[in-house]
Parts: C-alpha cells; structure tokens; sequence
C-alpha cells in the first residue's frame, strides 16, 4: 500500500478511469496528497468525486512523517490550497488524520487549521485513525485503541472541538453518526469491504479481497495479470464471512450489531482462520467515548 495515484507520469492510466466512471455513472474516490491538484482539476469536477488527504498534524509533523524536498510550510500550504480548490469545484474532500504516540498532542494544532473549511458544509469532514500495528514505519509509536481513546478524551477536555469528528473506534462510529452527524444508521452485518465484494489490484497481478493480506495466499481470490480470473467460490466464502454466520460464534454478543464480526485480518494472523474473531474492547471504548461526548 502506499504511492501518489495523480502523479503526472500517472496521467494515462486516471484519465481512463475517469472515463470509466463517467460512462457508467459511477463514483470516483481518490487517495491522494493533494499536491497535484492542477492537473485534474477539470476532469473531477463534472463527477461524483470524493478525495481523501491524508495529513498528520500541522507543517512541521506533517513534514517531518512524510519528508519532501520543499520546505514544511512550502508543501503544506501547497496541500491547503489544493484542498480549498477541490472544495470551490464542488467535490467532497474528507481529510484522515493517522495518529499515534508521535502526533496525538499535536491533533488539536491541526483541527485549527483546517477548521477554515467548515464553512464548505457538507463537503468536508476530518476523521483520525489509530495507526494499526505492523503496517508502517511509524509502528514503533503504536498506540493501542484503548490508549488512543483514552488520549484523545483527554485533549477534548482542552479542546472540545475533537468531538465534532469521527475518532473511528470500534463500536462508535454508529454513534458518531447517528448523534453528531445526523445520519439514519443501521446493523453492521460484516466488520469491513473484504466481506462485501473488495477486489484489491495488487502489484503481483494478483487478486485479493483485503488490503492488508497482499501477498498472502490465503486472501487470494483471483488473478488479473497475465490472465484475469476471479474464483467465485472464494468470492462467495469471503460474502459469507458475515455476523449471521455460526461459524464466527457472534450471534450471542451483545455488541454484534455494531461489531459486524471483527477485523478479518487480525483474526487470520491470531489463529489462521478467516473465520476465527479477535474481539477489540467494545465495551471499554464506548465508555471512554460516550462518557467524553456527555461531558
């Protein structure tokens, strides 16, 4: 995982997709690190678009995790004007916030910055994601789920702001929106995409149905390259790794319905089997978020 999709030597390949899109009227969503906005500008802005950009705090963490050769203040402002001009053309712009113990103080310093946007209502959102274990460099500052909640409850005691975005804990997000953004929500019958038709691309020509289980057979549902074929009989396994299925022993849970069954993944690499559980702290974690919310 990882790379900028919008690199200019990249150019092709997009423009096909957005082709793609168009004739089937579909929705494009980008992962980017919005310094190229220019030059595709014009081609998003007539398609249901929503661009992710990931920042980790203000210029000089941001920098200082994701090094380039312009000063901290040069690339971060280049990212702030990029996402005010995605915005100004009407697409949707969701900034994600990575946070572990090298940044977490520093969230507060960057919701300032970024609370200018809110005047695009609707349109954008920041939400923060707990670095998971063993999937980057930044590892070394994991930080748990319990400590990642209990740290920023903290902090929105000093600033209450953090409580008008989505912390993404599990078992909360249900909770965040249906109280703070007003959405209808419903039942959680499987914990993630992977369950739900994912078809990740990888760059060994294969097809897998999670992104964290890359290279890994047992996530391996089809190929593309040199040939393409998809095993439907693993397609319909991984559809049926659902809370509704016995196999996950979830239907006696309490928290199931805002669970959906727990990370895939996490499961696999703790017993080898997708349809095993690794429970988070549901419980501990909707304590530590509600009791922040009434304060």
């Amino acid at each position: 995982m990882g790379g900028e999709p919008l690199l200019p030597i990249h150019d092709k390949v997009v423009l096909h997709f957005i082709d793609v899109v168009k004739a089937y009227n579909g929705k494009l969503q980008i992962i980017t690190n919005g310094t190229f906005f220019n030059d595709y500008s014009e081609k998003f802005k007539d398609l249901n678009t929503v661009i992710q950009i990931k920042l980790d705090g203000p210029p000089e963490i941001n920098t200082f995790r994701r090094p380039n050769k312009k000063s901290s203040n040069y690339m971060f402002n280049n990212i702030l004007l990029s996402i005010e001009n995605y915005l100004k053309i009407g697409l949707s712009v969701c900034v994600r916030v990575n946070v572990d113990w090298h940044n977490i103080n520093f969230i507060p310093g960057l919701v300032e910055i970024l609370s200018k946007f809110e005047k695009y209502n609707g349109k954008f959102e920041i939400y923060f994601y707990p670095v998971s274990e063993g999937t980057s460099s930044w590892s070394k500052y994991f930080i748990t789920e319990i400590e990642y909640a209990t740290e920023m409850s903290k902090l929105s005691m000093d600033f209450p702001k953090l409580l008008e975005y989505n912390w993404s804990l599990h078992g909360c997000n249900q909770i965040y929106a249906h109280f703070l953004d007003k959405q209808s929500v419903g039942p959680s019958f499987s914990f993630c995409s992977a369950s739900g038709n994912q078809f990740v691309f990888a760059p060994d020509g294969k097809v897998y149905s999670c992104w964290w289980g890359i290279g890994k057979k047992d996530f391996q549902i089809g190929l593309y390259f040199p040939t393409t074929r998809i095993n439907d009989t693993l397609v319909k396994k991984w559809g049926s790794r659902t809370i509704i299925n016995k196999q996950l022993r979830c239907y006696s849970c309490r928290f199931v319905f805002i669970c959906g069954g727990s990370c895939i993944y996490k499961a696999w690499e703790a017993f080898g089997d997708i349809f095993a559980t690794k429970c988070p702290l549901i419980e501990d974690l909707i304590n530590i978020y509600v009791k922040a919310l009434y304060r």
